[in-house]
């Protein structure tokens, strides 16, 4: 067995372990005020235990993908996929010590287990990849990372966003103090926190958008070219800009939670769909990230 082929099990197992420590973060959410403290206790410790396994199983992956590439392995979609996920343990120690935000891990879990799935679609990629003379720059590995940790960000910002609006718009009559109970319990984040999230997302994003134009000056001679790729990253951060605009006017938590959902759908375009747009793309600069 070759060491991509090992990799290949190593993100299957990585998938399953995330998957049952989301149920059990569930599990433990749904009993937190039903069983006694010890045995919520023990399923969240059980849940917290399986993310880091799968978070290291994932870091396995990235090492394997530098030893085979003799290179840093950040250079196509399925390492993209793949240092997103292992941004987990980074972005949830940020948020957990330095901004005190404890609740929503079963979100830190699903959003890590969510790129694992195309980097496994993606596994071919992987075999024979060597940087091309672009991506030989001091500004490309922190260019990449930074957008990967901003959209791991952006992405647990929009899983609570999405469960926010489905609360309000199942339960209507109960809106306010269902979303208040399950903001208590963890399952979604306080606004407050929500904006922390968002605004940490967005010094990345604009942080990322930065160090590729330094970027694209050293290997194309220009810092901005309309590229579509690009394009799209302007509107990414124009987007998340007008999210702190309207946090100023009285819009209800369900719309809020909508619009950060939606939002990070436009990433996901950025990010994927774009690949997918029209024929023009084959002749993007940005073709190395296929």
């Amino acid at each position: 067995m070759n060491l991509l082929s090992f990799a290949f099990g190593l993100i299957i197992a990585s998938i399953c372990i995330y998957l049952i420590s989301f149920s059990l973060y569930s599990v433990g959410l749904l009993l937190k005020n039903k069983v006694s403290g010890a045995v919520s206790s023990l399923i969240f410790k059980i849940a917290r235990l399986g993310s880091l396994l799968a978070w290291l199983l994932t870091l396995s992956v990235f090492i394997i993908n530098w030893v085979d590439a003799g290179a840093p392995p950040f250079g196509n979609m399925y390492h993209v996929f793949i240092v997103s996920s292992v941004s987990l343990v980074p972005a949830w120690l940020l948020l957990r010590f330095y901004y005190n935000i404890r609740s929503g891990e079963h979100l830190f879990a699903l959003a890590a287990l969510m790129p694992l799935i195309p980097a496994l679609l993606k596994n071919g990629d992987a075999h024979g990849w060597q940087p091309p003379p672009a991506l030989q720059s001091v500004y490309f590995i922190p260019h990449v990372w930074v957008y990967m940790f901003s959209y791991l960000l952006m992405g647990i910002a929009g899983l609570s966003g999405l469960i926010t609006f489905g609360i309000t718009v199942f339960s209507p009559r109960e809106a306010k103090s269902r979303l208040l109970k399950n903001v208590k319990n963890g399952v979604v984040f306080s606004q407050k926190s929500l904006y922390i999230i968002v605004r940490t997302g967005f010094f990345f994003l604009s942080v990322g958008m930065v160090l590729g134009a330094l970027w694209a000056e050293t290997a194309w001679g220009r810092y901005w070219g309309w590229d579509i790729k690009e394009t799209w990253a302007l509107v990414n951060w124009v987007v998340y800009l007008l999210y702190f605009h309207l946090r100023y006017i009285k819009i209800s938590d369900k719309w809020m939670g909508l619009y950060l959902f939606v939002a990070f759908l436009t990433i996901l375009i950025t990010l994927i769909g774009v690949n997918y747009m029209n024929d023009e793309f084959s002749s993007s600069l940005h073709t190395y990230a296929n």
